[in-house]
């Protein structure tokens, strides 16, 4: 073990062990933290297609709340191959081989991946993977900060893998950083406050992928602080999914919102949610 010297240094170690550790070692009081325990477990390999023809070109099978959790995510990568994993909530035993990989996709409730894999060739072995809880830290709130450290990524906030919005965010983040750093520049002193600044700075960019996150509430294990408009927000996102399924340009739209190129506002634009309350007071009735 060695020591290195710096002005500025950035925690993107996932778990923020270092900086914990840190604050902890000079008397500062733990962050406060939210969980979502939402128990995923998922499982991936690369498969090369056949050459039968297909109406698509990549595949999402979602799980069905509030009990059913299977999914699969079907996506073109490099080379012509396709990415496959395949999640369930909660997690239990993955598929550790390609055959009981394969066969996990017939207790899907279409048939869409196991058509699709039954005569694929595989490429890869199978990894698995698990992930317990969602977990926001709440540095910010904290009332001093030590300078010239900057938790970043998932030191910060770790997002559910299914969504795919790691590092979207850690890359957003990034930019907020190299902003500040920049506005700095001429500063006698650029780094100090910037730590406290950035953690300020980035609660923005957390909210729409944490409303994201607290979709997992839908699923009946999962743990946490539940919103207290949560049924109003479960109701209003399934009302969505029914309407994108009906509309390619709703559907166009969910997914911007959800890949973090649009805002949540987006889906409440008083065009969408006209027809969302249509469809929630037509499933009351």
């Amino acid at each position: 073990m060695h020591e290195l010297a710096a002005d500025l240094v950035v925690d993107a170690s996932g778990r923020a062990v270092p900086t914990l550790a840190f604050l902890d070692r000079g008397g500062s009081p733990k962050p406060e933290q939210t969980e979502i325990g939402v128990d995923v477990g998922y499982a991936s390999a690369i498969f090369e297609p056949s050459d039968e023809p297909l109406d698509w070109m990549g595949m999402v099978h979602f799980g069905m709340p509030p009990g059913e959790g299977r999914g699969a995510l079907i996506l073109p990568i490099e080379n012509g191959r396709w990415l496959v994993s395949l999640g369930r909530r909660p997690s239990g035993e993955m598929p550790s081989d390609i055959e009981s990989f394969v066969a996990f996709t017939r207790t899907l409730r279409t048939p869409t991946a196991w058509e699709a894999l039954r005569t694929a060739k595989p490429v890869t072995d199978v990894a698995r993977f698990g992930f317990p809880a969602s977990t926001r830290r709440h540095f910010h709130k904290l009332e001093r900060w030590p300078r010239g450290l900057v938790p970043i990524a998932d030191s910060i906030c770790r997002f559910n893998p299914l969504f795919g919005q790691g590092m979207s965010v850690a890359a957003m983040e990034a930019v907020v950083l190299g902003k500040l750093l920049a506005a700095r520049r001429s500063s006698s002193d650029p780094v100090d406050g910037v730590g406290h600044d950035f953690l300020i700075a980035i609660q923005e960019t957390l909210e729409a992928p944490w409303a994201v996150a607290v979709s997992d509430f839908a699923y009946s294990h999962t743990t946490g602080e539940r919103p207290s408009d949560l049924v109003q927000r479960l109701q209003y996102s399934g009302a969505i999914l029914h309407l994108a399924a009906q509309d390619p340009d709703v559907h166009r739209l969910m997914v911007e919102v959800s890949q973090l190129l649009k805002p949540q506002s987006a889906l409440r634009e008083p065009a969408i949610t006209e027809r969302v309350r249509a469809l929630m007071i037509a499933a009351a009735a």
